[in-house]
């Protein structure tokens, strides 16, 4: 594993470089006239990173390798010129390969984007690259034998434990770094988008006999591949030790192949596609970013889309935290937010977005997910030249190295996901998180996620600790949270903890019993705030799965979440138990902030909770799903105050938000505030939390997406 070092240089204001099929007549003097005025645009719009987004499954430009290479070297040397790095980005294992009229129309409905250069049906199977036949390297669907096929992307896909397929690719990247000065990379799909279905060649097969000792059942052994009805994300039994180990297998596979990588890739970062990390069905695409970590240098969230719903951010919140505290196990490296937009209040809400989780912003345009673009599409210079400059003049605060005020920290059991657990609701583990954390930002509560891993290596951390679904627990981990309550610290747990063991085996008794009869102080039980939920529909076909992307990745198809009918987070507010550093009167304002400390100082991030998104009057997403052109308000509130309680707030206190230009507003500011908040005497809570307060009066009248509380602050050169 290479270390990076972050502090000289990273990321912040990432755009998209759009390669289309036009761009590979490069070297025609139109395409270099026009890689050089791209350069300057993107220079003059306050660009640090641009990211190649095109040619996207790479392999089927095999033939054109030569013209593809030779229009992003000078692309990579025109980015130079003017300061701006330069990423490629591909995917690295999957070919288009449309089945009939039916998955050619959906192929150039969804995913024109990657720029559609398939061969023909006929001459599929004589393609290849340095003596690797592309039929020969495909992944095998257990079902039939047959090439698996994945229908989000209507693509057939090389299996990465194949030998020749990591020869090929291995050749390949060698002869890219050699030939374009990039600076980084993102290699797309260390996943299976197949599913569960495949890979069944000798390769994957060998490897789960040598690994674990197995041998794959036969399909009708349902005690191990489940209901095979189902979609093949939902194969699987997980409670059967067998599946958990082909799971851990085809997810190393992945691990493997990206180590491969980042060996030949060597000091120039890498990064992969990973933008969720919770959902337990993920296993079945051997899609596990935690088990990616330790060989990618900069980790991507892909938030927002282009549909109307992307203005109910709140449900994206989970895996942008989980992102943000992966980055952080990894040793602090940066957070690439991509945000999908054709104007400029979806680039205002990706950047918002990005400010509220404290990660660098990726800003694209995606024409290829319009049937026809319409006249007043924008492209990303237009969109983020102004937020950028905005930000470089204004407020040129640093994400990498800034730390959020934490009152709770909020455990992702993810023995729960590699065990197959459920409720009796059918609900999974990270279901109840992303519930915890929609409460969490409702109520102004600072947190963040931490998993087994980091209690079990026995870091020392006052912060109470919530369990809520943590059924599968391991000794050690078990021990961690022991020796927490041991100390001082409190822990408030809500369903059932500790039922069985990590791999999912039933304990004899529960944990919880154990703490219970043991009288452990600081343990409080809360009610269990999970309403039934009927299991969901099976995917259609084509579809990855309900509220899910092609990579299963949360969709902007879904509507907004309700809040829950109980609030666990209220009762531990009423109960006094927790007292968090910041409070908003009044309570349920329709704005969520969130306290951070950069190194230009603190900073509160004001965000809107109640956005509505305004439809396109033309433009469709794959012909059918409107696309946001604006962002309203529904939120009647346009003043709170904001108290910090036990934190020295500023000394100059102003607010400003790209939507008020570059002029910030006064805050006034009462530090006259009464300091008998109903504080635990718990050890563990921290001594300032019961000392001075200091309230803000803020004026958002004006403001519909974003604002943001610092002193004033010098114009930033990076």
């Amino acid at each position: 594993m290479t270390s990076i070092d972050w502090q000289t240089w990273y990321p912040r204001r990432a755009v998209s470089w759009w390669t289309t099929i036009n761009e590979l007549q490069w070297p025609n003097r139109s395409v270099r006239d026009d890689i050089r005025r791209r350069a300057d645009s993107l220079a003059a719009a306050g660009v640090d990173l641009a990211i190649n987004y095109g040619c996207h499954t790479r392999f089927d430009f095999s033939t054109m390798f030569g013209a593809l290479h030779g229009y992003l070297g000078d692309v990579a040397d025109e980015l130079h010129r003017v300061g701006i790095r330069f990423f490629d980005h591909y995917s690295c294992n999957i070919v288009a390969r449309p089945r009939g009229a039916e998955g050619r129309e959906h192929l150039h409905r969804s995913n024109r984007h990657h720029v559609l250069l398939y061969p023909d049906a006929v001459a599929a199977p004589l393609q290849e690259y340095a003596g690797h036949r592309f039929d020969d390297l495909r992944t095998v669907d257990v079902r039939d034998g047959s090439a698996a096929y994945a229908t989000p992307y209507d693509t057939e896909q090389f299996c990465s434990n194949h030998p020749g397929f990591l020869a090929m690719h291995r050749e390949y990247l060698t002869r890219l770094l050699a030939e374009v000065d990039v600076d980084g990379l993102e290699v797309d799909d260390m996943a299976d988008y197949g599913g569960v279905a495949s890979c069944g060649c000798r390769y994957c097969r060998e490897r789960y006999l040598r690994d674990f000792g197995l041998r794959l059942p036969p399909l009708d052994d349902h005690s191990f591949w489940g209901d095979t009805s189902r979609h093949p994300y939902r194969w699987g039994n997980y409670a059967d030790r067998r599946f958990q180990a082909w799971i851990a297998m085809r997810e190393q596979t992945m691990v493997d192949h990206l180590a491969m990588i980042k060996e030949v890739l060597g000091d120039r970062p890498l990064m992969t596609c990973c933008a969720s990390t919770g959902p337990m069905d993920l296993g079945g695409r051997a899609l596990n970013l935690e088990r990616l970590l330790p060989h990618v240098d900069l980790l991507m969230l892909e938030n927002v889309g282009l549909g109307l719903d992307g203005a109910s951010w709140l449900r994206l919140e989970a895996e942008a935290v989980q992102q943000r505290d992966l980055g952080r196990q990894r040793g602090g490296v940066p957070v690439l937010a991509l945000t999908y937009t054709f104007g400029h209040d979806g680039g205002l809400l990706g950047w918002a977005l990005a400010r509220f989780w404290g990660t660098s912003t990726w800003s694209s345009t995606i024409p290829g997910r319009l049937e026809l673009a319409p006249p007043d599409a924008l492209g990303e210079a237009e969109i983020m030249g102004p937020i950028n400059r905005w930000g470089l003049a204004v407020s040129p605060l640093d994400p990498l190295p800034a730390t959020e005020v934490v009152d709770v920290r909020l455990l992702n059991d993810t023995y729960a996901r590699t065990a197959g657990w459920r409720d009796d609701q059918g609900r999974e583990e990270w279901d109840r998180i992303r519930d915890w954390t929609a409460a969490l930002v409702r109520h102004q509560v600072g947190y963040r996620l931490i998993r087994p891993a980091e209690l079990e290596d026995g870091a020392a951390d006052p912060t109470p600790i919530i369990l809520d679904g943590a059924a599968c627990v391991s000794d050690r981990l078990h021990a961690a949270i022991t020796a927490h309550l041991a100390g001082g610290g409190r822990v408030w747990v809500s369903g059932p903890y500790g039922t069985h063991q990590a791999d999912g085996t039933p304990r004899e008794q529960a944990l919880l019993d154990e703490w219970l009869a043991a009288a452990r102080p600081g343990l409080h039980v809360l009610a269990d705030p999970t309403p039934p939920d009927p299991t969901p529909p099976d995917p259609r076909p084509g579809d990855p799965g309900p509220g899910r992307d092609g990579r299963g990745e949360p969709s902007l198809d879904i509507a907004a979440e309700a809040a829950p009918a109980h609030d666990p987070v209220r009762e531990l507010l009423d109960l006094g138990l927790l007292a968090p550093t910041v409070t908003v009167t009044p309570a349920d304002s329709g704005w969520a902030v969130r306290l951070r400390r950069h190194p230009q100082g603190l900073a509160l991030h004001v965000l809107n909770l109640r956005l509505r998104g305004v439809p396109h009057p033309t433009a469709l997403e794959r012909g059918e799903r409107p696309v946001l052109e604006h962002l309203a308000s529904d939120n009647p509130v346009d003043a709170i105050t904001v108290t910090l309680h036990g934190v020295d707030g500023w000394t100059e206190p102003h607010m400003f938000s790209p939507e008020l230009g570059t002029t910030g507003r006064p805050v006034p500011t009462d530090r006259s505030v009464p300091t008998d908040r109903s504080v635990p005497t718990d050890p563990s809570v921290p001594t300032d939390q019961s000392t001075a307060a200091t309230s803000y009066q803020l004026d958002l009248s004006g403001i519909t997406v974003y604002a943001v509380i610092h002193n004033p602050l010098p114009t930033c050169q990076n």
